[in-house]
């Protein structure tokens, strides 16, 4: 009797393990600007650190940025700014979420399709979900995605620090270019 209970509690181990795996799969070399409004100028990031990978239990996309990565694209853009808006002493990764169910994505349609989907975004670890166009385009084992929202810190009691009160209106645009998800399809 033990040693059934052994073998059935083993079995259930490597196939908690298998599954783990299989959710943790990450791409890299994925692409995402931020623009930072200011009251005179637009303060502009980016990085190509962004992890991506298809979170089977929630059927979504999840997008992880180190904020760290996120480089200034022009001279008058300050690398401190994000860090101090995303709070990234507590807070270094910035999570963004896209709904991709797969029984949508698997339905045969092999072509770029533009469709509204919810994205859910954790700044501060508060939550913030809106709604934004999300182009997806199906490619043999992966799945491209890019999209593009923005959002007003204030409306979700996301406080901007002190010492850019004067110099930011708090407007936030995010734009994901090149995101690609692999086994995403199943087999």
């Amino acid at each position: 009797m033990f040693r059934h209970l052994l073998i059935t509690l083993l079995l259930l181990f490597v196939a908690t393990i298998t599954n783990a795996q299989r959710n943790v799969t990450y791409t890299n070399d994925n692409s995402i600007f931020i623009t930072i409004e200011g009251d005179t100028s637009l303060y502009e990031y980016s990085s190509r650190d962004m992890l991506v990978r298809y979170n089977q239990n929630t059927q979504k996309i999840e997008c992880v940025i180190n904020v760290a990565s996120l480089l200034p694209l022009n001279n008058y853009s300050p690398a401190v700014i994000p860090q101090d808006i995303f709070f990234v002493a507590n807070y270094p990764e910035l999570l963004i979420e896209i709904e991709a169910p797969e029984e949508k994505i698997n339905a045969g349609n092999l072509y770029t399709e533009r469709v509204e989907k919810g994205i859910g975004l954790f700044i501060h670890n508060i939550p913030v979900n809106l709604t934004a166009p999300v182009v997806f385009t199906p490619d043999k084992r992966s799945l491209k995605l890019a999209a593009t929202f923005e959002l007003l810190l204030p409306d979700y009691r996301i406080a901007i620090p002190a010492k850019y009160t004067n110099m930011l209106t708090g407007r936030v645009r995010f734009a994901i270019q090149n995101a690609r998800s692999v086994e995403f399809f199943p087999r």
